[in-house]
């Protein structure tokens, strides 16, 4: 019989997590800017989030509610499916309520990853500028002086 894989993340704080994902986001987003651009099409919270709100403008209360349940239930089946029929991991069950927390710090990340070119790495702060790590404070690979 196959096992699936286990991994052990290490212990952080949200901060780091956020500065992690916020890292790799603009790493993806100057070596494969369109790439980047269209993972937005990959995200299914925002789209839900959005058209509960166009309909609720419209007055479709019903409807608006309707898109946030309907990106729930896909959402889980889909992680369901993969974690416990695909994987066979019963322990995933308790962890889906954890799903939409997971895609909101994922779609923030996308969006401030379209905003800033600057990340912390191993205590040092770069800037990221056409796939090239800068230290801040250097211009032209020089340090800056005061």
């Amino acid at each position: 019989m196959r096992d699936p894989v286990s991994v052990v993340f290490p212990k952080e704080t949200l901060g780091q997590l956020f500065g992690q994902e916020l890292r790799w986001a603009i790493g993806l987003r100057n070596v494969r800017p369109l790439a980047y651009v269209g993972i937005i099409l990959t995200q299914g919270l925002p789209w839900a989030v959005l058209a509960a709100i166009v309909a609720s403008a419209a007055g479709w209360k019903g409807v608006a509610a309707s898109y946030l349940a309907a990106y729930l239930v896909l959402r889980i089946s889909m992680a369901w499916g993969a974690g416990v029929w695909g994987l066979r991991d019963p322990t995933i069950t308790s962890k889906l309520w954890l799903l939409p927390v997971r895609d909101a710090i994922t779609s923030i990340v996308w969006i401030l990853g379209l905003m800033s070119d600057r990340i912390s790495w191993r205590g040092s702060e770069f800037r990221v500028k056409n796939g090239l790590l800068s230290p801040v404070g250097q211009v032209g690979g020089e340090a800056q002086k005061n």
